[in-house]
């Protein structure tokens, strides 16, 4: 069980209040689960392509374009293709995802 690890590793990525909204998310989910031990799931994710949607000096947005597994219990995967509409921004000195 990953107990969201994969997404705590990203936060260094994320912008302040982006890694504020996901870690009240994680938080939120932890509860939901009140500690007991879920059934497998997981989803991989491959970015095909992406497209500019705007950009200035200190903001750019995207579109990714993604195909994604879903593995649940023994159950046969599922692929599916999502899109994601991706916001960086400079903070710090550095470009963070503000949104996704």
């Amino acid at each position: 069980m990953s107990d969201f690890k994969n997404i705590e590793d990203l936060m260094i990525f994320m912008t302040k209040s982006f890694g504020a909204i996901q870690e009240n998310e994680v938080q939120e989910q932890r509860l939901r689960q009140g500690g007991e031990e879920q059934p497998f799931y997981g989803i991989t994710t491959r970015a095909l392509s992406h497209k500019l949607m705007s950009e200035t000096d200190d903001a750019i947005t995207f579109r990714v374009y993604t195909r994604r597994t879903e593995r649940k219990s023994l159950t046969d995967p599922e692929t599916f293709d999502q899109d994601i509409i991706m916001e960086l921004i400079i903070e710090d000195g550095t470009w963070k995802v503000n949104t996704a």
